[in-house]
């Protein structure tokens, strides 16, 4: 829990199998051990798509992180290096997604 191997193990488990892409329901798992899209892009070569029910607060998330973590610096940089947001329409007549895409467009 709220370590920083997420990215690690991701990275380990994904090198196994074949796929297009990676989608991440969020960057935080287990708490605040975040996996950070931009690492395994590099890492792997496929783009990272990062969706969301709602619309980020990063406000909220610094101020968490900030509180709880001593190396909140390192935890917060995960977040400024994301991209813009973007909301998205999946179904009609269904509330919008929120997507961060890292190594391709939203489109």
């Amino acid at each position: 829990m709220d370590g920083l191997d997420a990215s690690n193990k991701l990275i380990i488990m994904l090198h196994q199998w074949v796929f297009d892409a990676v989608m991440l329901a969020g960057v935080s798992f287990a708490g605040f051990n975040l996996v950070e899209p931009t690492l395994v892009f590099e890492e792997l070569g496929k783009p990272i798509i990062v969706i969301s029910r709602t619309k980020p607060d990063n406000i909220a998330v610094k101020n968490a992180l900030f509180r709880h973590f001593e190396d909140w610096r390192v935890r917060w940089s995960v977040f400024e290096k994301l991209g813009p947001i973007y909301p998205i329409v999946s179904m009609p007549n269904e509330p919008l997604l929120y997507v961060k895409v890292v190594g391709a467009t939203p489109n």
